[in-house]
């Protein structure tokens, strides 16, 4: 059939039947019984075969387009389920390309509106961007805006998703337009920029120079009622101008403060005029004006929000949530009705509104076990749908919240496994992080996503480096040692690359040595880099290690050209807190780290923590102090400060100091400490995990590590007394305090010890003897038994010569 004979069936159904149509019906032919109206649909679907050809004319394109205008599923127009709606979708491209030219500015504008609607190539829209700049259609375009409005509309993506390049050069077009002819448009240049921002985001103004951006924004708000050289400048404004002139600022970034101001204050005073679907958009605007007045917008949306929850739909609640995550708001009433909303629609949901939701939950802290499991129930049949940054999210959600879906968890593990050689190294770290948490998954798992990982390393930045530290940590005692030398040599080696070292920040470098020390783990050029980035020069990494602490005994300390002390004094009290301080010692100890860098980050973090004594820790200001008997520091008093006494001071030779030069030697620091300690007695004397370091700290004082004066000797008797009660007391008298403190009467504390005499006579011989069940390490010399007792009385550490 020729597309003239189409035309006649199609306006003439009546007319002569032609002998296929005879035949028996089949799949787009029109059967006998039909009426007028299912013969000219039938017809118009095949019409889309033969437009390509070069002898349609513009009536055939006008029966195309509004057949295509009418918003009809594509399966539809193009013939049923049966078609292959790939191949139907290029015919389309082809024929609305070949008959552009013939088409009148109307038509033109369908046109690419369909093109929009249908996600077509973006070479469509790219081979109509001449056409609609041709002065014919220009001028149409400026009479008419409600329909560049129309057409407009159909690019809308929702939040997250991308578009087509084509796109963007029509809306930058229209854009650059509407900036020369502002006044042709009129009032409707403000639907035609919301539109413009609606479907291009920020890119619309991106040819824009930003003078003339910015003019255009002024011109358009003045369009719609905006004065702002006015006392009052929203007066003549609608709140429903106001409230789409706003998103559209968001959607541009125009980060003009005065008028976003403007619009969030008016707005806030107007809020009940503005339509409830509008909320969430408006939300999504918010942070680029004046705080105050965006959060009592915020707060406004938010109480509004949760009294007309029933007009949202599940992909606006969690819009909502996660805007009020981003801007730390927590509202009971829209977090009680928005978890209502939520569990009411979550089958419904898209999967990646179901990872937004986890996520924004997380942020908020919203431990709703309920309203979790809903969530991951909705999930768990849509798994294969989750692309990698939903995926992502969602996992990140659970961690922040501490929840484990058994069920969820199993269903992700086959769907991560066979695509994790497809994932980035970003989101493989994150995921090992997430699994780290959970218990239901098995090793085996989690060891091939830490080799996946470890094989594609060269492409991961410091902070997935560090998440896969923390997650080694977590998974320690649970993994051999021997598979875990791998992966974290490969984890070293990359912290070792120029281009990765220059990236650590000093909290990464913090974290990563720490879990170096807890990994047990000792890389010196790793830790090269690491404690090089905590003095501020990661850049130029210092390679030098001594062999122990006694090294620089009989020598003197080699003069670092390169250690800026002023760099290393904003890295330790700027970029880093107290807590992380003592961290970083702690690793230094544990990993036995001796340089002359290292001396003077330990000398220079010591000095900072000094005065800081009363307001750390228990567990911190023992690591202080035990920290001057590992390194020996020598500290000089000047003035209000402390600072660092010469290398001959180390042992306390002072003689090549200044006369009269006062010290403060490491026993003093210990008195200091111990005077610290004295306020956190309650805790220590029933917390036998932070006495037992007070033991050892008690006991290298007293074997002369600090100096050449014991404990009682540096104390003052009544800190002595204080001292000598707490370091004899046993695990027992630790176990009672701590029940004492916990409310338990006094009854409940003798039945345990009854309990623990029972057992404890259980396991005697006959002859009274006690059966030990402690670890016993033999050495040469003597041998050191752990968790044993003697007679009646039990005992942590037990040393004893050989026999």
């Amino acid at each position: 059939w020729r597309p003239r004979q189409l035309q006649q069936g199609l306006l003439r159904p009546q007319a002569k039947r032609q002998p296929h149509l005879k035949q028996a019906p089949h799949a787009g032919a029109p059967s006998r019984d039909v009426g007028q109206r299912g013969a000219r649909q039938q017809l118009a679907r095949q019409l889309v075969r033969f437009l390509p050809w070069p002898g349609s004319r513009k009536s055939h394109v006008k029966i195309l387009l509004e057949r295509h205008a009418r918003g009809a599923a594509l399966l539809d127009v193009v013939g049923g389920p049966g078609r292959d709606v790939a191949v139907e979708r290029k015919r389309l491209s082809i024929a609305l390309v070949n008959s552009a030219s013939r088409m009148t500015p109307a038509q033109l504008l369908l046109s690419v509106s369909i093109a929009g609607r249908w996600r077509l190539a973006g070479g469509v829209l790219n081979s109509m961007l001449p056409h609609l700049q041709k002065p014919d259609c220009t001028s149409f375009c400026e009479h008419h805006p409600n329909k560049v409005v129309a057409m407009l509309e159909a690019f809308s993506a929702r939040v997250g998703e991308s578009q087509d390049d084509g796109v963007f050069g029509i809306v930058q077009h229209f854009a650059n337009e509407l900036a020369d002819r502002i006044e042709v448009y009129g009032t409707g240049a403000v639907d035609v920029l919301c539109a413009l921002a609606h479907a291009g985001g920020n890119r619309v103004l991106r040819r824009l120079r930003e003078e003339k951006a910015a003019k255009l924004v002024n011109d358009v708000c003045s369009k719609g009622g905006l004065q702002l050289e006015a006392l009052d400048p929203c007066q003549r404004m609608k709140p429903k101008t106001a409230g789409d002139l706003l998103c559209a600022l968001g959607r541009l970034s125009h980060r003009d403060v005065t008028l976003n101001t403007m619009l969030s204050r008016f707005l806030s005073e107007h809020l009940e005029s503005v339509d409830v679907s509008q909320l969430p958009a408006l939300s999504r605007s918010l942070g680029r004006g004046d705080a105050r007045n965006d959060f009592v917008l915020l707060h406004g949306i938010c109480r509004r929000s949760a009294l007309a929850m029933e007009h949202l739909d599940g992909t606006s609640v969690v819009s909502l949530l996660h805007v009020c995550s981003r801007h730390d708001l927590f509202d009971e009433e829209l977090q009680a009705s928005a978890s209502e909303k939520l569990r009411s629609c979550a089958t419904t949901l898209p999967v990646s509104d179901l990872g937004d939701a986890v996520y924004a939950l997380g942020g908020l802290m919203v431990k709703d076990t309920v309203l979790l499991n809903a969530l991951c129930d909705a999930v768990r049949p849509k798994v294969r749908e989750l692309n990698e940054a939903d995926l992502v999210r969602f996992m990140r959600g659970l961690v922040k919240l501490r929840h484990c879906n058994d069920e969820l968890v199993a269903a992700l593990v086959p769907v991560i496994e066979e695509s994790k050689w497809s994932l980035g190294s970003i989101s493989l770290a994150n995921l090992i992080s997430a699994f780290s948490l959970f218990d239901s998954t098995t090793e085996a798992f989690f060891m091939n996503l830490l080799h996946a990982a470890a094989s594609r390393i060269n492409r991961m930045p410091p902070m997935s480096v560090q998440h896969i530290f923390v997650a080694l940590c977590r998974r320690l005692g649970r993994i051999p040692r021997g598979e875990l030398n791998w992966p974290v040599s490969r984890l070293c080696g990359h912290l070792c690359a120029a281009s990765t070292s220059a990236q650590v920040t000093p909290v990464q470098a913090v974290s990563s040595l720490a879990a170096l020390a807890r990994l047990q783990y000792r890389d010196l050029p790793a830790a090269s880099v690491l404690t090089s980035v905590l003095v501020g020069r990661g850049s130029s990494v210092v390679w030098n290690w001594a062999p122990s602490a006694n090294f620089y005994v009989c020598r003197a300390l080699p003069s670092e050209q390169s250690f800026d002390e002023t760099r290393c004094r904003s890295v330790i009290q700027g970029a880093l807190d107290s807590s992380h301080c003592v961290e970083i010692l702690q690793s230094l100890h544990w990993l036995d780290l001796h340089s002359a860098l290292v001396f003077r980050l330990v000398a220079r973090i010591c000095l900072v923590l000094i005065p800081q004594l009363h307001e750390l820790r228990a567990r911190e200001v023992i690591h202080v102090a035990r920290m001057f008997g590992a390194y020996q520091l020598p500290l000089l008093a000047r003035g209000e400060g402390l600072d660092l006494g010469g290398p001959h001071a180390i042992r306390g030779d002072t003689g090549s100091l200044p006369a009269g030069t006062p010290m403060l030697r490491p026993a003093s620091v210990v008195e200091r400490c111990f005077e610290s300690l004295r306020r956190h007695e309650p805790f220590l004397e029933s917390s036998w995990h932070t006495l037992l370091p007070f033991k050892l700290l008690c006991m290298e004082v007293e074997t002369r590590t600090f100096g050449s004066q014991r404990l009682c000797e540096i104390l003052n008797p009544m800190l002595f007394s204080f001292v000598d009660r707490l370091r004899s007391l046993t695990y027992a008298e630790c176990e009672a305090n701590r029940m004492r403190q916990q409310g338990l009467d006094d009854d409940a504390i003798v039945g345990r010890g009854t309990a623990d005499d029972d057992a404890l006579r259980a396991e005697q011989r006959p002859d009274g003897t006690a059966l030990s069940k402690c670890a016993v390490l033999e050495h040469p010399y003597h041998h050191i038994s752990v968790g044993g007792h003697v007679q009646d009385f039990p005992v942590d550490v037990l040393i004893h010569t050989a026999k």
